[in-house]
């Protein structure tokens, strides 16, 4: 049977949102490098690992391996988010993509699925791809609405 990551993407769901109100409410954007981010509560984008220790996710925290379940529980998160707009008939922003890699501070390939053409785009698309997602993400107004129903939809 397949490891059901449901509950880390709702923890992860959780966790990005509120470091989003967060920065909002403090007068940050979410652009920018990880090393330039805020410390602590406030850091986004936000890589991997950091993720992954904040919401409890099993280890270890590197490698291979965590890397692919890493990317099993975003793509989670990602189904989730497209399921619950179409219940909600609106698109809602692809927030994973907040969750980068460290050495290159943009999210993995599996991002694709949610944001097509990011595979096949070179980096300098890529970042193009993910600037244009971070604002929708922080332009969307119904992150509360989209944990209510994550929550109804997903118990």
């Amino acid at each position: 049977m397949a490891e059901d990551y449901t509950a880390y993407a709702k923890a992860a769901l959780n966790e990005l949102v509120r470091r989003l109100f967060a920065r909002k409410q403090a007068g940050l954007s979410i652009e920018g490098r990880i090393d330039d981010a805020a410390d602590g509560d406030l850091k986004l984008p936000i890589t991997y690992g950091e993720l992954a220790k904040v919401i409890g996710f099993p280890e270890p925290h590197s490698g291979n391996g965590f890397a692919d379940k890493m990317a099993k529980m975003l793509g989670r998160l990602g189904e989730m988010l497209r399921d619950v707009g179409t219940i909600l008939g609106k698109k809602i922003p692809q927030i994973q993509a907040l969750v980068v890699n460290k050495g290159t501070n943009l999210p993995g390939e599996g991002i694709d699925e949610f944001i097509p053409g990011y595979k096949a785009s070179d980096e300098a698309g890529r970042k193009t791809l993910v600037a244009t997602e971070y604002g929708k993400i922080a332009a969307f107004s119904g992150w509360k609405t989209v944990i209510d129903e994550v929550k109804k939809q997903y118990p």
